[in-house]
């Protein structure tokens, strides 16, 4: 478990945590590292290497995107899922856009 403090409100990443579903008669789904992540066309773009857990409200805000044959992890929002289903991740957007997500290095 890693802290993380990118000028918003203080984070720390996490192997599990339930992605916030505004309806309040849905359950939250839960989220893990390892899950594969599909883009909008269904095609693999990596998976979950961990989770990014606010430390006051304990909200899962983004998750950290592990591509394929990459060293690097991309900082996804939630706000990007489309359906989290059979433990696969959608998202709204393409491969492309994908690539554009701002990378998350550690501080360590």
């Amino acid at each position: 478990m890693d802290t993380l403090d990118d000028g918003h409100s203080p984070s720390t990443l996490m192997e599990s945590g339930i992605l916030p579903i505004a309806d309040p008669m849905v359950t939250g789904v839960r989220l893990q590292r390892g899950m594969l992540v599909l883009d909008q066309d269904e095609l693999v773009v990596g998976h979950v290497a961990a989770l990014v857990v606010t430390h006051n409200a304990h909200v899962t805000t983004h998750f950290l995107l592990h591509e394929e044959h990459q060293s690097h992890y991309r900082r996804c929002p939630v706000e990007l899922i489309k359906a989290v289903v059979a433990g696969r991740i959608q998202l709204w957007i393409v491969r492309e856009k994908v690539q554009n997500l701002p990378l998350w290095h550690s501080n360590d």
